[in-house]
């Protein structure tokens, strides 16, 4: 009689591991494929989010009146300007700073730099290029140290020309 017990249990146990092996297939546990989240911007490739970090009213007002208006209109044009992330820090590098860094978190694949402080803005690129996020010198130099990782523009229509189909430079 002990013997037939051992046998029902074992057979019980069998029993219960192919059920369960069968519901966590059904439940998709069981190795199937699944769909994959599509792949981050690398470089500004297929960047749809661009985050745009001017340096000041105090001393021009032209900032605010004239380039955000513009950059924002042609950034927009190409990316959405839901997708375009503004800001400006009012002469204070390390809020410029901590901007970027904002607009990092965020998903920003590009950053356009008018920086506050060229030596400080150094920070900026590091942290964008170890992101493979690239940086648009806007209108004024980055620190020499940096400038190399950066793209320089003058004017909104040529910081536009850059971000569709952003190809990568070597040393970025």
């Amino acid at each position: 009689m002990k013997l037939f017990t051992q046998r029902r249990k074992g057979f019980a146990v069998l029993i219960s591991l192919a059920l369960f092996a069968l519901i966590m297939s059904a439940c998709g546990a069981g190795g199937g494929t699944s769909p994959t989240a599509p792949a981050a911007p690398v470089n500004g490739k297929g960047c749809t989010k661009v985050g745009i970090l001017l340096p000041e009213t105090a001393t021009s007002a032209r900032w605010d009146g004239q380039d955000r208006p513009l950059l924002i209109k042609d950034l927009g044009a190409v990316v959405g300007s839901q997708n375009v992330d503004y800001n400006n820090a009012q002469g204070s590098a390390s809020t410029q700073q901590s901007q970027a860094e904002a607009d990092l978190t965020k998903g920003d694949c590009i950053l356009v730099l008018a920086p506050s402080d060229a030596v400080a803005s150094a920070a900026i690129v590091a942290k964008a290029k170890a992101a493979n996020v690239p940086v648009i010198a806007y209108d004024q130099r980055l620190d020499d140290r940096q400038q190399r990782a950066a793209v320089r523009s003058r004017s909104p229509q040529q910081t536009r020309s850059f971000v569709p189909g952003w190809h990568a430079q070597e040393g970025l």
